[in-house]
């Protein structure tokens, strides 16, 4: 899979969610709307989450390709 490909990351929760990127940079989430991301951010951003609850596999965060289809 390419690293580089852009998915869009739904935040589908009723609260706004930070993330941090792999560049550094730190958005904000907010509830009902996406954040286009690298497959590398998605990637990066489950590894570093803290505790059981990861942000995709909760599927609190869902990414969601050009052609309508979940990461998963």
């Amino acid at each position: 899979m390419d690293g580089m490909k852009m998915f869009r990351v739904y935040n589908r929760c009723g609260y706004d969610i930070g993330v941090t990127l792999t560049s550094g940079i730190q958005p904000v989430i907010r509830a009902g709307s996406f954040l286009p991301m690298t497959v590398n951010d998605i990637l990066y951003l489950e590894s570093i989450a803290r505790g059981k609850k990861k942000p995709f596999s909760s599927k609190e965060l869902v990414a969601v390709s050009d052609d309508g289809k979940d990461l998963t």
